[in-house]
């Protein structure tokens, strides 16, 4: 004969009362402190009405799912409310909630304008751009070596633009690959065409800027090492950030009493793509004066 399923009042009876009172001793501590942590975040971030409980009820289902599985998916076993048991926060721990959330709520962040400016590039490089057009100019060092030229081929019937990393710079920086120069083709009327670095595969000029959202400025391109990286446009000044978040190099303008201008400073990680960050950089720069989308 199989054995018939025990009443919930049967099998409370089994379970050993010390363990009991340990077990829902432990499980109010781990509610009580998702509830203080949960209110913590509503308040750090600003929650609202609805939002705020919101966070309240994902945290309580997550924090018993995360006991339903230390209960090894048997929790009657273990408390004597089972799965309710775990689900169920307790009117004190509701009450915790609100008080950390409505306490953290007030907490003032400073406004950015209170932050420290970020740190300096560390061992960086600077290239010299002279002319500030960006269909012809021109990189030159600190010390007055030719890094890469920017010039335009032909415009018969439409431009041709070469860019060039010269010799004496070049030479300076075993750590620099990648090909030595890109050409740019437009189409009728400047408008966009492809790029093609040394002898690779040619890639659009909407693929070097590409832009993953509507409404951002950023435009995304892909280096020959195959790694992804992003240009933050602005009008004065383009940051490029790799996949991580680092910011690698920087194009900015220059001040008025420079004798350059404007200036691009890079990290040595920025070397081994430099052909690509000045290639793209003109792109954006072209882009920028030619009102492209």
């Amino acid at each position: 004969m199989s054995a018939t399923a025990a009443s919930p009042e049967a099998a409370a009876q089994l379970l050993f009362p010390p363990n009991v009172q340990y077990n829902n001793s432990r499980l109010y501590t781990v509610q009580f402190l998702s509830s203080c942590f949960a209110g913590a975040v509503a308040g750090v971030l600003g929650l609202e009405n609805t939002l705020g409980f919101a966070l309240f009820i994902l945290s309580t289902l997550f924090t018993s799912g995360c006991l339903f599985v230390k209960c090894k998916s048997r929790p009657a076993k273990y408390v004597p409310g089972g799965w309710w048991q775990l689900v169920n926060p307790g009117q004190e721990n509701i009450f915790s909630f609100v008080l950390v959330w409505t306490l953290f709520y007030g907490t003032p962040t400073p406004p950015l304008s209170c932050l420290p400016p970020p740190p300096p590039m560390s061992a960086a490089y600077v290239l010299l751009q002279f002319s500030a057009d960006p269909w012809n100019a021109r990189f030159e060092d600190v010390e007055s070596r030719l890094a890469f030229t920017v010039t335009m081929v032909d415009e018969n019937p439409n431009l041709i633009m070469k860019i060039a990393r010269e010799a004496p710079w070049a030479q300076q920086h075993p750590d620099i690959m990648g090909p030595s120069n890109s050409y740019l083709y437009f189409g009728p009327n400047r408008t966009p065409g492809h790029l093609i670095y040394g002898n690779s595969t040619y890639h659009t000029m909407a693929q070097a800027r590409n832009r993953k959202k509507e409404s951002s400025t950023s435009r995304y391109f892909w280096a020959q090492n195959g790694r992804e990286y992003k240009w933050r446009v602005a009008p004065q000044r383009l940051e490029c950030v790799d996949s991580k978040g680092n910011v690698i190099a920087v194009w900015e303008t220059s001040q008025l009493a420079d004798p350059f201008a404007a200036k691009l400073t890079f990290k040595p990680a920025a070397l081994p793509i430099i052909t690509e960050i000045v290639t793209t950089l003109t792109l954006n720069r072209i882009a920028q004066v030619s009102n492209w989308q």
